[in-house]
Protein backbone atom coordinates (compact mmCIF):
# COMPACT_ATOMS: atom_id res chain seq x y z
CA UNK A 1 0.00 0.00 0.00
CA UNK A 2 3.04 2.51 0.53
CA UNK A 3 4.42 2.04 -2.44
CA UNK A 4 1.21 2.99 -4.37
CA UNK A 5 1.43 5.82 -2.13
CA UNK A 6 4.86 6.40 -2.84
CA UNK A 7 3.68 6.34 -6.83
CA UNK A 8 0.69 8.30 -6.90
CA UNK A 9 2.74 11.56 -4.86
CA UNK A 10 5.80 11.02 -7.48
CA UNK A 11 3.08 11.00 -10.28
CA UNK A 12 1.49 14.08 -8.69
CA UNK A 13 4.80 15.88 -8.30
CA UNK A 14 5.84 14.90 -11.96
CA UNK A 15 2.50 16.41 -12.87
CA UNK A 16 2.64 19.76 -11.51
CA UNK A 17 6.12 20.64 -11.88
CA UNK A 18 6.09 24.54 -12.75
CA UNK A 19 7.01 25.71 -16.33
CA UNK A 20 9.43 28.40 -16.86
CA UNK A 21 6.75 30.90 -17.70
CA UNK A 22 5.75 29.99 -14.32
CA UNK A 23 8.92 31.02 -12.19
CA UNK A 24 9.28 33.78 -14.34
CA UNK A 25 5.94 34.88 -13.55
CA UNK A 26 6.38 34.55 -9.62
CA UNK A 27 9.98 36.23 -9.54
CA UNK A 28 8.45 39.64 -11.45
CA UNK A 29 5.49 39.49 -8.93
CA UNK A 30 8.20 39.46 -5.86
CA UNK A 31 10.27 41.72 -7.10
CA UNK A 32 7.69 43.71 -8.15
CA UNK A 33 7.00 43.54 -4.17
CA UNK A 34 10.92 43.95 -3.36
CA UNK A 35 11.59 46.66 -5.38
CA UNK A 36 8.50 48.70 -6.37
CA UNK A 37 9.83 51.62 -7.94
CA UNK A 38 11.76 50.42 -10.47
CA UNK A 39 9.12 48.10 -11.52
CA UNK A 40 7.18 51.36 -11.88
CA UNK A 41 9.55 51.76 -15.22
CA UNK A 42 9.16 47.98 -16.16
CA UNK A 43 12.35 46.03 -14.26
CA UNK A 44 10.65 43.20 -13.07
CA UNK A 45 9.27 42.48 -16.61
CA UNK A 46 12.96 43.15 -17.40
CA UNK A 47 14.39 41.30 -14.62
CA UNK A 48 12.30 38.25 -15.24
CA UNK A 49 13.72 37.63 -18.70
CA UNK A 50 16.89 36.38 -16.70
CA UNK A 51 15.36 33.84 -15.10
CA UNK A 52 16.78 30.84 -16.31
CA UNK A 53 14.98 27.24 -15.38
CA UNK A 54 16.28 23.75 -14.35
CA UNK A 55 13.77 21.15 -14.00
CA UNK A 56 14.51 18.31 -11.61
CA UNK A 57 11.66 16.04 -12.72
CA UNK A 58 9.22 16.40 -9.38
CA UNK A 59 10.69 19.87 -8.56
CA UNK A 60 12.22 22.82 -10.18
CA UNK A 61 14.55 25.92 -9.71
CA UNK A 62 14.48 29.33 -11.31
CA UNK A 63 18.18 31.05 -11.76
CA UNK A 64 19.28 34.24 -12.24
CA UNK A 65 23.11 34.90 -12.26
CA UNK A 66 23.57 31.37 -10.99
CA UNK A 67 21.75 31.75 -7.99
CA UNK A 68 18.36 29.94 -7.22
CA UNK A 69 15.73 32.64 -6.82
CA UNK A 70 12.51 30.60 -6.68
CA UNK A 71 11.31 26.78 -6.53
CA UNK A 72 8.64 24.82 -7.86
CA UNK A 73 6.84 22.20 -6.09
CA UNK A 74 3.49 20.58 -6.35
CA UNK A 75 2.32 23.09 -8.86
CA UNK A 76 2.99 26.46 -6.80
CA UNK A 77 6.66 28.60 -7.12
CA UNK A 78 8.03 30.37 -4.02
CA UNK A 79 10.12 32.86 -4.52
CA UNK A 80 12.88 34.42 -2.62
CA UNK A 81 12.88 38.22 -1.77
CA UNK A 82 15.13 40.35 -3.80
CA UNK A 83 16.51 43.33 -2.44
CA UNK A 84 18.14 45.78 -4.76
CA UNK A 85 21.46 45.67 -2.55
CA UNK A 86 21.95 41.97 -3.40
CA UNK A 87 24.08 40.13 -5.56
CA UNK A 88 21.56 39.14 -8.03
CA UNK A 89 20.54 42.72 -8.42
CA UNK A 90 24.13 44.06 -9.49
CA UNK A 91 24.20 41.00 -11.71
CA UNK A 92 21.13 42.06 -13.05
CA UNK A 93 21.59 45.55 -13.57
CA UNK A 94 24.79 44.30 -15.13
CA UNK A 95 23.24 42.24 -17.58
CA UNK A 96 20.70 45.01 -18.82
CA UNK A 97 23.09 47.53 -19.10
CA UNK A 98 24.75 45.59 -21.98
Amino acid sequence: MKRYILLVLLGVLIWSNPSHADHQRAFADKFKEDNPIISWFGGAKAASEFVGYDSYVIFSVGRLADEPVSLGLFGKVFAAEIPIESEIASALREAMSR
